[in-house]
């Protein structure tokens, strides 16, 4: 039995074991649901191992984003063995919508089967680490890894690709982060979301200051080696995420955070056990954060001293880094909620979700109303709608796979799986400093798609078309162009 095949038969075995609680567990209680936690945390632990024997690298997006799943999706059960689940955010004590144990219980085997699905669909698209050494120093083996233009041209290219997008993006960024503070300033958080909603060309300045941080990112990977300039972009990103943070905006935070670990470690420079030790405390108090955050992020006229004195008030009742992952964890019950509607109050859509992501393509310039996009495919809408919610309860890909095709769904997280190892098996050390072009849309994939794992399809189409086509299109055309006149001056 070769490396492979051992992980596909150990997935195997998980799918095995979920299917029996499926068959033979028919009356659930606690026990049940401790018991599938603990089958969840053995998968994670699993899947990431997995990973890390097969790539040779374990601080790649690919981990990133199943440990996001996890927690969103199936947090509150990985708690469930210890009794950590926060009350005030179980989803058994929902005062919202009565879930049952039994609810909950199909929602646990539901997505421990489909994020199984997803990574056997990941080790589908694996090459054993050896081989991905290999391809690494013989790039031209493997056309993936292939560049299709000079190391040196590449960075042109990204570099001016760069400072375009700054240009045009810096000043809306800017009147948009300004308006922002002064909203949540006066009423909290949630006035953001309660704006007058722009459609179309009305709504330029949010499209162009959405480009600031990729091209800060973009600047960041052209300038790697540059210690001055390195730090400097480092420090603006360091910036935006404590930005973000103190307006109450966590998600966006987090991940940023996150890309900034991948980069440094991918590219600037392999992080040592000790620095890992570190990474591994600050994330630790940085989750803590965020529970504190959610306390106070709806209060107006708050400042920094606010989120410090709330703390105590925290850990007077619960650990911070239990709160926080019951509050993650939460984001389970858009699937529990879809399985209750769906099919017994409405039907499966058979893959129209998907289809409608795909004409988010078109910009609204006025054909419609509300874009077929926005009106069939944002789910977490549509969830609210149906639920009649004041707030927006997210979504996640699990949730949209089922409501689309059924259990039947892990047909389509087997095929999701193995497009993310296929983009994100790229990402290792060596690799990433020999194809930055490569680096930088995985990394921007990463930056914009990771917010799926409690967002729609959505989320991912709109990703890869207004942002990783204008880049790698800039920098070929830029490119080509430096190419031909270096051409014709020799």
């Amino acid at each position: 039995m070769n490396k492979r095949s051992f992980h596909f038969f150990v997935a195997f075995i998980f799918l095995i074991v979920i299917s029996l609680g499926w068959l033979f567990c028919q009356r659930p209680g606690m026990p049940a649901l401790k018991t599938m936690g603990s089958i969840g945390l053995l998968q994670l632990a699993f899947t990431c191992w997995s990973w890390k024997r097969l790539q040779g690298n374990m601080i790649n997006p690919y981990c990133l984003f199943v440990v996001a799943a996890y927690l969103f999706t199936f947090g509150q059960s990985l708690l469930y063995p210890f009794d950590l689940v926060s009350p005030q955010r179980d989803l058994l004590n929902s005062y919202v919508l009565p879930f049952s144990f039994q609810d909950i219980f199909n929602s646990q085997l539901l997505t421990l089967l489909f994020l199984n699905f997803m990574h056997i669909g990941a080790i589908c698209a694996l090459k054993p680490a050896s081989q991905v050494s290999l391809n690494s120093e013989h790039p031209v083996s493997s056309a993936l890894e292939r560049p299709p233009i000079s190391h040196f041209h590449q960075l042109y290219g990204i570099k001016l690709v760069g400072w375009g997008l700054f240009a045009i993006s810096f000043l809306p960024f800017f009147v948009k982060s300004f308006t922002e503070y002064g909203v949540v300033k006066s009423y909290g958080y949630g006035a953001i979301y309660e704006q007058e909603v722009h459609i179309g060309l009305a709504n330029i300045n949010y499209i162009l200051s959405s480009y600031f941080i990729p091209s800060i990112l973009c600047l960041l990977v052209a300038y790697h080696t540059s210690r001055r300039a390195k730090f400097f972009f480092l420090g603006i990103l360091l910036l935006d995420i404590i930005f973000t943070l103190f307006i109450g905006g966590r998600t966006q935070a987090v991940i940023l955070a996150s890309v900034v670990l991948l980069v440094q470690h991918n590219l600037i420079r392999p992080l040592k056990w000790k620095e890992l030790l570190f990474v591994g405390l600050s994330a630790y108090l940085f989750l803590g954060l965020l529970s504190v955050i959610s306390e106070v992020r709806s209060n107006s006229h708050r400042t920094f001293s606010d989120y410090f004195s709330n703390t105590g008030e925290v850990q007077r009742f619960t650990s911070p880094i239990t709160e926080t992952f019951s509050e993650m964890g939460s984001s389970m019950m858009p699937l529990a909620a879809t399985m209750q509607l769906v099919p017994q109050v409405r039907s499966h859509r058979y893959g129209s979700t998907f289809f409608y992501s795909l004409t988010t393509i078109i910009p609204n310039l006025g054909f419609w109303d509300i874009h077929p996009g926005k009106e069939y495919a944002t789910l977490g809408d549509w969830l609210q709608r149906e639920l009649q919610l004041g707030y927006g309860p997210g979504y996640s890909i699990v949730a949209e796979a089922y409501l689309n095709f059924g259990i039947f769904g892990f047909f389509f997280m087997l095929l999701y799986g193995f497009v993310l190892a296929r983009i994100f098996r790229s990402i290792t050390p060596e690799i990433s400093k020999n194809h930055p072009l490569q680096f930088l849309l995985v990394i921007l994939f990463c930056q914009l798609g990771l917010a799926t794992v409690r967002n729609s399809f959505i989320a991912i189409v709109r990703t890869v078309f207004y942002y990783l086509l204008v880049v790698y299109a800039g920098v070929t055309i830029l490119n080509r162009h430096k190419s031909k006149t270096a051409s014709k001056l020799q």
